[in-house]
């Protein structure tokens, strides 16, 4: 039978302790998995694999990966099974003792396929059932993890929606293992990262590997503002100041590494000598990375020597406006190609990695070396306000601008809920972005600022997750998969809810503006009437989702969202009323007090701060009288 090749979704887990030494949470009558209507503890649903007779194999020197692979199985098998015990986990040596009963075998055993497995990329895997076995492999060992989890979710219903034992997900019905699997999974982003993971308590932070969201660890360092790691002055300043910047006729000596303040000059020839010495250290430092980073500093403060501005004059005198960002963008894109050609020598093959952000942000007229990755800075909240897939007058949006100069694509997204307290869900623009460039090329590389808001954008780095792996995952199923899941019979209204968010930032953002810019408060809560019409039909159903939803964990979870919403309700008001009361400001910042700052899940820890939010309803408030 020919391998059923499915780019499908690998679905989020829990840091079990055996894993990353985080809290292990119990299959008590408090699990999620354990209760049922009214909060009465139900008997948990069984599935076809006997926890006595079926035996979790490693290899005989089993990598960290693998043995996470298989400790989190045991765990989630259990409890998906109502047993405390089984699902033994044996060497491959000690296997045989162990025979008789069904072998679910993890990692490089010997059931695997090893030629099969070289053809993948090392963050893909293989679930293939012959008879009583049945093999989960990865390209390499963190492979095996990912498999590990899409087996639990295929196949036993088990889901980790958050950081958090009240969200993750069990069976309602028994579950059997079809006769032949044969699946075969590699992600479409590699290398991927969701900076600001949030730590909840009990937990590891680490919470965002399983789901692949943090697989650039091990493959690469950092795409941005690292001139001053790569050409840091107590090294250079004294033996070539000419590689610093000349700003209003006096060369700028960067006071550390650390100082973002500057930009080289990269018309300078000794600027390719110091980048070439750095680029064959990092590699002999970092030998397996991907690349080596020469990303431009967080300034738009560039270079004004005579040959940097004779380069940049025909642009500026096309466009005095745009000129200046093209002509600069145009010099350091040739510096890059330049050194692309000259690594050939040294190490061939090598990529270097290069920024696409404010001065450096216009593509070049002329193809970038095979060797080179672009990281955009393309901000996929506001893609229709920016048109970042809208074709220009040249018939050509941004994004393919870069795609038909770059050979490797990425991507810097600002995702996060730090410096936002309003929903920012915008799923269905993810989804666009990625078809699109699944249309255009094998594979990609995604960075997203996460620092997640959960109680107001809820599972959405989760449904990013899936779709990174899989741009072909329809967003919308797995909201409503996380609805059905958490919520019984409130799904429906709670799916809606979740869905209204979504149109309502496209609203805010993309269609009536201002831009949300992060902690701008004093235009974060603008709204038209429409969008107040939006935000109360958003409280209807959270009001239908709390009358519907059981007793017990369905209940927290609604009044999760309920009352971190209720704080976005606040501001809007606020910001939308002729006039306040003294004691309806007074009733937002208690609220505050009392429900949103005691609970890690509500925002993200910088926003759960009563200053924070003080500021956010003082400018909300503004001028307007109080009475």
């Amino acid at each position: 039978m020919k391998p059923q090749r499915i780019g499908g979704v690998v679905t989020a887990a829990l840091l079990s302790a055996c894993a990353y030494g985080g809290a292990n949470p119990s299959a008590d009558a408090a699990s999620p998995c354990r209760e049922g209507a009214g909060g009465a503890p139900r008997p948990a649903p069984g599935l076809a694999l006997s926890a006595a007779r079926t035996v979790l194999v490693t290899p005989a020197v089993a990598d960290r990966f693998e043995q996470q692979a298989a400790a989190l199985l045991q765990r989630e098998l259990r409890r998906a099974t109502g047993v405390t015990d089984g699902f033994a986990i044996v060497a491959e040596k000690d296997a045989d003792e162990a025979a008789g009963g069904f072998v679910l075998a993890i990692g490089r055993t010997r059931w695997g396929d090893a030629k099969r497995l070289e053809t993948l990329w090392q963050d893909g895997f293989i679930i293939r059932r012959t008879n009583d076995t049945l093999i989960i492999a990865g390209g390499k060992p963190r492979g095996t993890l990912f498999g590990a989890v899409r087996f639990l979710d295929r196949y036993c219903g088990v889901r980790f929606y958050l950081p958090d034992p009240l969200f993750t997900s069990c069976p309602e019905s028994p579950h059997g293992l079809p006769t032949v699997i044969d699946v075969v999974e590699e992600p479409f982003v590699r290398a991927t990262s969701m900076s600001g993971s949030l730590p909840v308590p009990g937990y590891s932070d680490r919470w965002l590997v399983p789901i692949a969201g943090d697989t650039r660890t091990g493959l690469a360092g950092t795409h941005q503002h690292n001139m001053g790691q790569a050409f840091p002055p107590a090294r250079h300043a004294s033996v070539r100041p000419e590689i610093y910047p000349l700003v209003k006729d006096a060369r700028y000596i960067p006071s550390d590494a650390a100082d973002q303040k500057w930009n080289p000059c990269f018309s300078e020839p000794k600027l390719l000598d110091a980048a070439e010495e750095y680029a064959v250290e990092y590699y002999r430092a970092h030998p397996d990375h991907l690349w080596c980073s020469l990303a431009i500093q967080d300034s738009s403060v560039m270079c004004e020597c005579p040959r940097c501005l004779a380069f940049i004059a025909p642009h500026v005198r096309r466009d005095a406006v745009l000129g200046r960002v093209a002509g600069y963008s145009e010099m350091y894109w040739r510096f890059m190609n330049t050194l692309a050609a000259r690594l050939e020598t040294n190490l061939p093959g090598r990529r270097i990695e290069g920024l696409a952000y404010a001065m450096t942000r216009v593509p070049p007229p002329f193809k970038l070396h095979r060797n080179i990755v672009v990281f955009a800075n393309l901000h996929i909240a506001e893609l229709d306000a920016d048109g970042i897939l809208t074709a220009g007058d040249d018939g050509v949006s941004r994004l393919d601008r870069w795609l038909d100069v770059a050979a490797e694509f990425g991507n810097h997204d600002w995702h996060q809920g730090n410096g936002y307290l309003i929903p920012r869900i915008y799923s269905g623009y993810w989804s666009r972005f990625l078809r699109h460039l699944k249309g255009r090329v094998a594979f990609t590389y995604q960075h997203a600022e996460t620092y997640p808001n959960f109680g107001l954008d809820g599972a959405k780095a989760y449904v990013l997750a899936q779709m990174w792996w899989n741009p072909d995952v329809d967003p919308a199923a797995v909201w409503r998969q996380f609805c059905a899941d958490m919520f019984g019979p409130a799904a429906s209204p709670m799916f809606d809810y979740f869905a209204m968010l979504e149109a309502l930032w496209t609203s805010l953002d993309n269609v009536e503006g201002p831009e949300r810019k992060l902690s701008r408060w004093s235009t974060q809560f603008v709204t038209s009437e429409k969008d107040r019409a939006t935000l109360r039909r958003c409280r209807e159903l959270l009001d239908e989702a709390a009358a519907l939803a059981r007793a017990g964990n369905e209940k927290k979870r609604v009044e999760l969202f309920s009352k971190t919403f209720r704080m976005s309700e606040y501001l809007f008001e606020f910001a939308a009323a002729p006039s306040i009361s003294a004691a309806r400001i007074e009733e937002a910042k208690r609220h505050a007090r009392e429900a949103i700052l005691p609970d890690p899940l509500t925002l993200y820890p910088a926003m759960r701060s009563q200053a924070v939010i003080d500021a956010a309803i003082a400018a909300a408030v503004g001028t307007k009288s109080v009475r």
